[in-house]
């Protein structure tokens, strides 16, 4: 086939079948992935972080609040609540874009107390 090409244009021809190449290995890799595979970024999750804590490199204050969640006190998605100063890897993490925080964890809405409920809501109408 390229035989047919001139000897001065087959520097370009051999550029674009590659590229043809790359553009139909590219359409084969996207047709095999599944829905939920299009986000390669790692997900953050209990056990990341439990790996993160005890490396080397943590902060101190990473480390005890890993004491704190592994003495059942609080988690990890809870750290903003929980700490006064949050560790410097956190917000590192969270603003990377090849991680992705928690993204499974929902916050509890508050327990409603007694008082709430003693009388129903009412509009009030003008």
């Amino acid at each position: 086939m390229s035989t047919d090409v001139p000897p001065f244009l087959q520097s370009s021809f051999d550029r674009i079948m590659g590229a043809a190449d790359d553009l139909a290995t590219a359409r084969i890799q996207a047709a095999k992935q599944r829905s939920g595979d299009w986000d390669m970024r790692t997900v953050i999750d209990d056990a990341f972080m439990d790996r993160l804590a005890e490396s080397p490199v943590a902060s101190d204050q990473l480390k005890a609040y890993a004491a704190r969640v592994a003495a059942g006190e609080c988690t990890w998605p809870q750290i903003d609540t929980k700490v006064t100063t949050l560790p410097p890897e956190i917000p590192e993490l969270r603003d990377s874009p090849q991680f992705r925080w928690f993204p499974y964890f929902s916050p509890k809405a508050p327990e409603p107390t007694e008082d709430q409920w003693d009388e129903p809501y009412r509009i009030k109408w003008e």
